[in-house]
């Protein structure tokens, strides 16, 4: 046998493992119109179809005429057959669909068939889950076209009832020719998203496809995922202008499962369509989790039932040719009890009859007179400043922001506006329309829950966004003092992004050197990770002014914040009547992190007085770590269930006082490997206990040993997902110059990529799924021959941070490396099993000693434990072993060069 025939020297990519195999809980299906399947187009399809990874694949114009289903090397192509029922008139449409399904023994029972010569739809079970996937070959938007669209999804409604699972996933897929370009502006959610390929032209298929999913409550899948615009487009015409558009879709109702849409890149030779894939994550619990809804879809009927069944109902649905005739349709009686139902949930959580009277009664400072004191004006810096935040790393939809970003850009309505927010700061009236919040209806089906059990997302005016998020950095720079702790709230809402990065990866690092410290000296360490519930929604705005003036706040701070807080009002859409709301922030995420953290230090501070004789936390040799924020998450801590089950009810009984919810069902408890002690506590009657399979993810929050399939793939999928976004959100591209390219990739892409990356210990399989991500930003930015040795850069930013560690030289990092261990551990104490943590840093150290320093460190001296005291003693030395361990291509992967060159 050659040599080259062996599994070993196969070239990469041509032997791929069964998908249940690399990635057990995650199923993928993806639908292409592969034009043919004839001749010599067959093999070059099929293997762009293994190349997808995908475990289905739905194919439309395969042209296979009576073509017989059959194997493609283990795999199966199937290709469902003309049968009595479809009449020869329609014959004469059919272009051919079929079936790509990979070898997989999780599929069973599949079943397929041709239910119109459009429509095909196959039948199977993957995980005892059942499955029904309707390819569809939508009519094109033709002037001569023989076949209207609105009769073809009027069909498809028809055979989706018919075929229609109530206890699995129904799926629809394929080429719908369809361009939705007015979902852009938010117009068409819950239904369809935002998140479209942007055309200049569109065709009106996509008005009836937008009825049709309204008519089914049917969610387009890929409008849900932000994408770059590369991503987003599945067809490239033909035409001289070489446009491209978005016309092949996935549809279903279980949004819930669904944890990605994207496409498959074809070699840029090749035309016409590219795959589109989804990714679904399938158990039986989600099985369960769905029977445990049905059993309560009574409970929905008080929803959008009513809604949905007169449409149902409505032979006049499908007359309708233009939008706003299916508004008009809305506007009937049922839609406008569906909405008073809506408004009168909404008043109910977002109002209170006592919150009134205490923002009334807030004791507000006085007024200073005039001269007394000043209040500094808003720059058109901070007015730029701040809508450049907002364009670049908003995360929530703000109403009219695509629209009024446009008409402030300019010099004249900068100042204009800068003018505007200092009279109201100096004691101006804010309009009334500025305070008015519209809210999101829920992007989910309504039919299997009460409108209570949905989250409704508030989006305030971009000019209220605007004044409060100013507001909000100039508050966090006059309390600095008392929120610096929990500064990793912020990420990108504060100028200081290199602080916040320095305080997040501290806060990681601590908990991983406090569970592998803990390990090594075989005692037990209890983390639980806690999440409020509805955090904006709830709280108090008194509470907010009552801390304020606790903190000692500015005046004119505390004026501004109380005026934005009072006599607020909300929409459920821009020409709904509106109703009164007093509860929550919705002043834009910049504003509420900064006053979210204010009001959490206040409960910090009540709850720690309240748990002072309590050995509660862990004692580090001086001081008492009790707590760490992360974003919008706390994790407490402790050496017993018991202490953190009675921390956590002393937290909940103050945060309630402010309406700060702890929501109990999301608490996870995660102890470290220790056989030791107890695996559960009880919070208010209920058992909270340490689970396995929830240990694991919160390991993967901690971005440590990420070494589970299913956890590997969602955490490096989403790294490059951020990364992909970051270039976007940059607008550096392929014609930028070859440099310029190299620095954005070293200064921008890898720190978003390798976030934290301090704290990996990355296995060999991980090394490989971090180079082929990293292989795919490569090649977006179309740099070759960039050499990036990604042991050594993980290598590097953990020298790096020890450095920055000894340079503070007080913090519980630095105790934790001096050889700190916890009370009575009683395990070995032999420096070699510090942690592997710091292994091959020390490894690393000795080969620099060895190979680059004139004056030799005795090695006995090189251990985990003294670290930061080589750092400390030789700053120079120890940068200098920071660059001996970086290999990237010449670039200093800590280089400011392009926010220097770029000014951004």
């Amino acid at each position: 046998m050659k040599k080259s025939s062996s599994p070993e020297k196969q070239p990469e990519g041509s032997k791929i493992k069964p998908r249940h195999e690399q990635i057990p809980s995650w199923f993928r299906i993806g639908t292409w119109n592969c034009g043919s399947l004839l001749g010599i187009k067959f093999h070059p399809a099929m293997q762009y179809c293994e190349d997808s990874q995908c475990d289905v694949v739905a194919l439309q114009e395969t042209n296979h005429g009576t073509k017989k289903s059959k194997y493609t090397k283990n795999d199966m192509i199937y290709m469902p057959r003309n049968n009595a029922g479809i009449t020869a008139g329609e014959l004469k449409y059919n272009d051919g669909l079929a079936f790509f399904v990979r070898e997989n023994p999780l599929i069973k029972n599949i079943q397929h068939r041709l239910i119109h010569a459009r429509v095909a739809i196959m039948e199977f079970e993957y995980k005892d889950v059942k499955f029904v996937i309707f390819n569809c070959y939508a009519p094109v938007s033709k002037k001569n076209s023989e076949e209207k669209a609105e009769d073809f999804y009027k069909l498809l409604s028809e055979k989706l009832v018919k075929n229609f699972i109530s206890n699995g996933i129904n799926i629809i897929c394929g080429d719908m020719n369809a361009e939705i370009q007015s979902a852009k502006n938010g117009s068409l959610e819950p239904h369809i998203k935002n998140h479209v390929y942007i055309r200049k032209t569109q065709n009106k298929h996509g008005d009836i496809l937008h009825k049709f999913l309204i008519l089914n409550n049917l969610f387009l899948l890929n409008s849900r995922f932000s994408k770059g615009q590369d991503r987003k487009w599945t067809r490239a015409h033909y035409d001289k202008k070489k446009s491209k558009s978005e016309i092949d879709f996935f549809i279903s109702d279980r949004i819930d499962l669904v944890e990605d849409v994207d496409v498959v890149e074809r070699d840029a030779k090749e035309k016409d369509h590219r795959m589109v894939t989804s990714t679904w994550r399938i158990s039986k619990q989600h099985k369960n989790e769905y029977k445990r809804l049905l059993r309560h879809k009574e409970l929905g009927r008080e929803s959008w039932c009513p809604f949905r069944n007169v449409l149902c109902h409505n032979d006049t649905l499908f007359t309708i040719t233009t939008y706003s005739e299916f508004e008009e349709l809305l506007r009937e009686e049922s839609q406008h009890q569906m909405f008073k139902l809506i408004i009168d949930h909404l008043r109910k959580v977002h109002s209170s009859k006592d919150e009134n009277e205490e923002l009334k009664n807030s004791i507000l400072p006085v007024t200073a007179k005039e001269g007394e004191e000043h209040i500094p004006s808003i720059t058109r810096k901070e007015v730029r400043d701040e809508l450049r935040w907002l364009r670049i790393h908003s995360q929530t939809r703000i109403t009219n922001l695509a629209a009024e970003m446009k008409k402030m850009t300019d010099k004249n309505s900068l100042n204009n506006l800068t003018d505007r927010f200092n009279k109201i700061l100096q004691g101006g009236m804010i309009p009334d329309w500025w305070k008015t919040v519209i809210f999101e209806l829920p992007n989910q089906t309504l039919d299997d829950k009460k409108v209570e059990n949905y989250e409704y997302a508030g989006h305030p005016f971009l000019l209220q966004c605007v004044y409060a998020g100013i507001l909000g950095r100039r508050l966090f720079l006059n309390l600095k003092t008392k929120i610096t702790e929990s500064q990793c709230y912020f990420k990108q809402n504060v100028k200081d992004v290199g602080n916040y990065r320095s305080k997040a990866i501290e806060h990681i690092f601590t908990l991983t050197m406090l569970i592998e410290k803990h390990n090594q000296f075989k005692r037990p360490i209890y983390l639980v990770f806690i999440k409020i519930k509805d955090s904006l929604t709830n709280i108090k705005p008194s509470a907010i002014i009552e801390t304020l003036i606790k903190f000692n706040a500015e005046n004119y701070l505390i004026m501004a914040f109380h005026s934005l807080f009072s006599q607020r009002k909300a929409k459920i859409s821009p020409d709904s009547e509106s109703f009164d709301i007093n509860l929550g922030f919705h002043l834009g995420e910049n504003a509420s992190a900064v006053l979210m953290n204010v009001l959490l230090q206040r409960i910090f501070e009540e709850c720690d007085n309240q748990l002072a004789d309590c050995p509660v936390g862990i004692q580090i040799n001086k001081r008492c770590l009790r707590r760490l924020q992360f974003d919008d998450q706390l994790v407490l801590i402790g050496a017993s269930p018991e202490h953190v089950g009675v921390h956590l009810e002393k937290l909940s009984s103050v945060s309630e006082k402010y309406g700060l919810i702890i929501d109990k069902n999301r608490l996870v408890l995660l102890k470290n490997s220790c056989n030791v002690g107890k695996n559960q506590f009880f919070f208010y009657g209920n058992r909270i206990q340490v689970n396995t399979r929830v240990q694991m993810r919160s390991m993967l929050f901690l971005n440590r040993h990420i070494n589970v399939d299913e956890t590997l793939f969602l955490e490096i999928q989403n790294r490059t997902v951020h990364s992909f976004l970051t270039s976007e959100n940059y607008k550096v591209g392929v014609t930028a110059k070859k440099q310029t390219r190299k620095m954005f990739f070293v200064d921008k892409v890898l720190p978003v990529f390798f976030f934290a990356c301090e704290t990996w210990k990355p296995s060999k399989k991980e090394f490989e799924e971090l180079n082929e991500s990293l292989k795919k930003l490569l090649t977006k930015l179309r740099i070759k021959n960039f050499n990036l040795d990604i042991k050594s850069y993980v290598l590097s930013k953990r020298a790096r941070w020890i450095g920055v560690l000894a340079r503070t030289n007080d913090s519980i990092c630095c105790d934790l490396l001096r050889g700190w261990r916890p009370p009575n551990g009683n395990g070995a104490q032999d420096v070699s099993m510090f942690t592997h943590w710091s292994f091959d840093l020390v490894i690393k150290f000795k080969e620099f000693n060895r190979t680059s320093l004139k004056q030799k460190i005795d090695e006995k001296s090189i251990t985990g434990h003294d670290l930061i005291k080589l750092a400390k003693e030789n700053k120079s030395r120890w940068k200098k072993f920071v660059k001996f361990c970086k290999t990237v291509d010449g670039f200093d992967f800590f280089s400011e060069s392009f926010e220097q060159l770029f000014k951004i």
